[in-house]
């Protein structure tokens, strides 16, 4: 007896007791039953799973997901307060659309009437390093969006070496040179 635990011994596979349980434990059974549940056919990994996935992509019923977007709020006050601001912020290569939609609370109740932007994770990305974002703290800004309540951003100040000029946005680096997005 080893610790708590009594070790047995079996010519066919190694297996131990545990005192909570008094039952003999495989390890092959264990890592077996991990992997592949029994009589579940919903599993994700399941056989029946994958080749309906397959017919489905075969005969193109098969949708795939669009990739994850994000709301930005433009505002008249703000540094991003056209779609032509958030291009140039964003480093987007055309213009983005603008939506008209409704800041909603929890609850769905409308509080007013924004437009908004929506990018990518790679341009949200690029905003907040070029900017200071706010999500609205504890009371979350969410806007409708794709008939979902989604929370949005809203771009309050442009950080410190980085200023919005005629053309483009500047970004001031180290050593006083200049490099321009446009």
């Amino acid at each position: 007896m080893i610790g708590r635990h009594r070790r047995q011994t079996s010519p066919t596979c190694s297996s131990f007791q545990l005192p909570e349980q008094k039952t003999c434990l495989d390890l092959g059974q264990l890592a077996t039953s991990k992997i592949a549940p029994r009589g579940n056919d919903h599993h994700p990994w399941a056989l029946g799973v994958w080749a309906q996935a397959e017919r489905d992509f075969r005969d193109g019923r098969y949708k795939p997901r669009l990739p994850p977007r994000f709301p930005v709020i433009l505002t008249l006050d703000g540094p991003v307060s056209s779609p032509a601001a958030l291009q140039q912020l964003a480093e987007l290569d055309s213009l983005p659309e603008t939506i008209d939609t409704s800041q909603v609370r929890w609850d769905g109740t409308e509080v007013k009437n924004v437009t908004i932007c929506h990018v990518s994770l790679d341009e949200k990305d690029k905003i907040e390093e070029k900017a200071e974002t706010f999500n609205g703290g504890d009371e979350h800004l969410l806007v409708m969006f794709r008939g979902k309540q989604r929370f949005a951003l809203i771009v309050t100040a442009l950080k410190k070496g980085v200023q919005q000029g005629r053309r483009g946005m500047e970004v001031k680096r180290i050593g006083g040179a200049t490099s321009k997005v446009i």
